[in-house]
């Protein structure tokens, strides 16, 4: 009986070996597919606006990223607006802040702080262009079909009288 308890105390201890060896190895691994994730250059398309002697035209521009293309990054992009030597014009105030983004069966639910409505300069034009910037660099990504906009977490009729933003926007 002895000699069985040592066999199994024996067989415990190269067991617990065997499990402490392998999750480190797996922790290699996940670190090793971290780093080759973060390596990985992927495009988002974001929406500015471009001044013309007669008009403000939403413009698609294409940004590199290091990592994965992701919704909250793509707001994040849009809202840093044009680059420097860019001839664009943000479509998001820069003060704007994402409070939180959702995406439930097709949804993408996206709460902005008061800077999108407090700094919203007027306009019918501007405020499709805002409201569209932000449904078209969502809905990019195959996950989300349609965008409810919400201001500090709650449903708005509109940002600025011009268009309804009290339900889901899908492609304008």
């Amino acid at each position: 009986m002895r000699t069985f308890g040592i066999l199994l105390l024996a067989a415990l201890i190269a067991v617990g070996g065997y499990i402490v060896w392998h999750n480190r190895m797996l922790e290699k691994e996940a670190e090793r597919l971290r780093a080759q994730l973060a390596a990985q250059e992927s495009e988002i398309t974001v929406f500015l606006v471009k001044h013309t002697p007669v008009d403000f035209v939403l413009t698609p521009v294409t940004r590199k990223i290091s990592g994965p293309a992701t919704p909250q990054k793509a707001l994040e992009l849009l809202i840093e607006g044009p680059r420097p030597g860019e001839d664009l014009h943000p479509a998001v105030s820069p003060r704007t802040q994402v409070e939180s983004l959702t995406i439930t069966e097709g949804t993408a639910l996206v709460s902005f702080s008061k800077a999108l409505q407090e700094d919203y300069i007027g306009g019918a034009q501007n405020e499709a262009n805002l409201v569209t910037a932000i449904v078209h660099t969502l809905i990019q990504f195959p996950e989300i079909e349609r965008v409810q906009i919400l201001i500090a977490g709650e449903v708005v009729e509109t940002i600025g009288g011009h268009m309804a933003i009290d339900r889901p926007l899908s492609g304008m």
